[in-house]
């Protein structure tokens, strides 16, 4: 059994029924935490453009998810779900994957009181950006999404 067939086991990940509208929403709410970065970024909020490039990136990543049907319950089954159904396709890159675990450390870090830096906190508005723009391409061919986003 592979890591998507356990998450669905395991109820981690759960198939649901979404319309363009709410596939156009979750996409929206990426756009606006990434534009919300870059604000954060340019003021010098380093904390504050960190964690809101991983929620861009997150919402980025589960529009997909959510466009195949299925719901995750945490980051490892999203992640699962995605490689299941986009890298292994050759659709997605697995290294985007990996940024988006990398920065919920970040996240998490900063949610604790850490610190964050403009080096960082650049690196996860660049990797942001990127899942944005893959998941807004992937979208507009995604079967049922009416080319939203």
């Amino acid at each position: 059994m592979n890591e998507f067939e356990r998450c669905i086991e395991k109820g981690r990940l759960i198939s649901v029924d979404i319309g363009p509208a709410q596939l156009a929403h979750e996409l929206d709410e990426a756009s606006k935490d990434h534009v919300q970065a870059e604000r954060r970024l340019t003021a010098g909020r380093f904390e504050d453009a960190s964690v809101h490039a991983y929620h861009a990136m997150y919402h980025a990543a589960r529009t997909l998810l959510l466009a195949r049907g299925y719901r995750e319950r945490n980051l490892y089954c999203l992640a699962a779900g995605l490689r299941h159904h986009y890298v292994s396709q050759g659709m997605l890159d697995d290294s985007l994957l990996k940024l988006l675990a990398q920065l919920k450390d970040v996240r998490d870090r900063i949610q604790n009181g850490g610190p964050s830096n403009r080096g960082e906190a650049q690196s996860a508005v660049a990797a942001s950006s990127a899942m944005l723009d893959r998941a807004r391409v992937l979208m507009a061919a995604e079967p049922g999404a009416a080319g939203e986003g």
